[in-house]
């Protein structure tokens, strides 16, 4: 008896994912996608043993969403595993993080995934360069 096994993709989806390219320095930008507009700000931006805040003002059709921002940092120039940031919410829709997440400077590759609780999910990727000290 002989079996043959097919895989078969009916309808593959890639998620539309936005991207910014910011740094060096504290950053402060806007990335629209559709009727989302997040503003993102990164203090200060440097890399290293430093507690760097990100900050994520997110609305939707001009509201501002309830849900969750997540990021993942990954060192572009470098094999070294990614890092993960949880933000809370520091308001309507405004969701903060601090941490040691760039840890090193040079190019990184940050994924934010915000999760509305209801609605979908929003993808953006923004390219930084983190430098030693705030100014670069």
């Amino acid at each position: 008896m002989r079996i043959s096994l097919a895989l078969v993709c009916v309808a593959c989806v890639v998620p539309d994912v936005s991207t910014a390219a910011v740094g060096p320095g504290p950053v402060s930008t806007v990335v629209r996608n559709g009727s989302d507009r997040v503003a993102l700000s990164i203090s200060p931006n440097s890399g290293g043993l430093i507690d760097n805040t990100f900050v994520v003002r997110w609305t939707r059709n001009a509201k501002p969403v309830r849900g969750t921002v997540r990021a993942v940092f990954t060192m572009q120039n470098m094999p070294m595993p990614s890092l993960r940031l949880t933000f809370r919410r520091a308001g309507d829709g405004v969701y903060r993080g601090t941490g040691r997440v760039l840890t090193m400077p040079g190019r990184w590759e940050i994924h934010l995934r915000l999760r509305p609780d209801r609605g979908a999910v929003l993808d953006l990727v923004v390219f930084d360069r983190a430098t030693v000290g705030s100014l670069g």
